[in-house]
């Protein structure tokens, strides 16, 4: 519940959504197929090779009008194909305390909201009140950081608007959560390609103001080898520059198929670990108090106290869960039972000493164990 994980278009790609030049390449189409007049725009494709994408960007958004630019992003990412890839439905999985995107469409909300009891809270950069209110709360929400095509005013394409949500007005609440959060959790990107000016600002100033103190921050990319180029897609200095500069820890994968099974696969070893690290601790977790049985149980009798405290009766697994469950001094005074049950126990502030447990007679080598009250 410390972590933030960040997603960014890659995973929406595996959902037949365009990456950010395709984006910027379907946006040239639809105004050639809507009769929108677009300056030198045989040009752009050239530019968009170079990765020149918030300059072309910013001249589509210049040529696109209000309502144009509504429509065109609608015919975009309004398209009921896209449904969420098994990689999306892994993230709930995990325990994030929040989800931050860059992705203009719903994929995320949707299967937070299958996955989840309740659907999810979705802000934007523009809802400055909820940004500062859930730093102090627990709550789960998705933020789209760029934006949402459920409202195509706040989505952001072109860099004056980038420079508005980094210097302006706009986004002084926006910034503070995400330097609070930067402070505070650690952050797991994944499909990103760790581009965003805003972010990368953000993180570059947090490093600069900590004297190289901020958390580390860990990025799951892609260093497969570009069939183009024939070179890594991620280079061994991008890679110290991302650690030195950001406190980014590059996890380097490589999809030979080109498809990132890769990413569900770490994912779904990420919640394996997490699971067991969950399992294990309930199971040894040292107790500072004792803690108070939900209800009445039935467990398997292991010995008498008098024979457990002298060490000549049940084996040490046995004896270090009973412990650990209750607290070495809250031992019952006629009967020590053991039990591999989780959730049997809450906690309580106060430690419940041993008199303040009892036990019904035995039957069957089997010991009742109830809450005094």
């Amino acid at each position: 519940n410390k972590c933030v994980v960040f997603v960014g278009a890659g995973l929406s790609v595996g959902a037949g959504l365009p990456t950010w030049d395709g984006l910027l390449r379907q946006i040239i189409q639809w105004c050639v197929d809507n009769d929108v007049a677009v300056n030198h725009q045989s040009e752009l494709p050239d530019l968009i090779d170079k990765k020149e994408f918030l300059s072309v960007a910013q001249h589509l958004e210049e040529a696109l009008g209000e309502n144009d630019r509504r429509d065109c992003l609608n015919s975009i990412f309004n398209n009921r194909d896209y449904l969420p890839t098994e990689t999306h439905r892994l993230l709930p999985r995990l325990p994030f305390c929040a989800v931050l995107t860059s992705n203009f469409d719903r994929l995320l909300e949707s299967v937070y909201t299958q996955e989840l009891p309740a659907a999810p809270k979705v802000i934007t950069y523009t809802n400055a009140a909820e940004l500062i209110k859930l730093l102090g709360e627990e709550e789960f929400y998705i933020l789209k950081t760029h934006g949402t095509i459920d409202d195509t005013k706040t989505v952001i394409l072109g860099h004056k608007r980038f420079n508005q949500l980094i210097h302006g007005d706009i986004g002084k609440q926006y910034k503070e959560h995400l330097q609070h959060r930067l402070r505070s959790h650690t952050f797991f990107f994944v499909g990103c390609s760790l581009t965003d000016p805003d972010l990368l600002l953000l993180m570059n100033e947090l490093l600069v103001s900590s004297n190289g103190q901020a958390l580390t921050h860990y990025a799951l990319m892609d260093k497969s080898i570009d069939k183009d180029t024939k070179k890594p897609k991620l280079s061994n200095v991008e890679i110290e520059r991302w650690t030195k500069d950001y406190n980014i820890k590059i996890l380097p994968y490589e999809t030979p198929n080109g498809d990132h099974q890769e990413v569900g696969e770490f994912l779904t070893a990420l919640i394996t670990e997490i699971e067991k690290s969950q399992h294990s601790n309930s199971l040894s977790r040292p107790q500072t108090h004792s803690q108070k049985i939900d209800s009445s149980i039935s467990l398997p009798n292991v010995g008498v106290a008098e024979e457990f405290s002298n060490n000549q009766v049940a084996n040490d697994s046995q004896k270090s869960l009973w412990q650990n469950q209750l607290g070495e001094l809250a031992t019952i005074t006629s009967n020590i039972v053991s039990s591999n049950t989780d959730g049997i126990f809450r906690d309580l502030d106060q430690k419940i000493e041993p008199h303040q447990l009892i036990s019904t007679p035995i039957n069957n080598d089997v010991v009742v164990i109830k809450d005094h009250e």
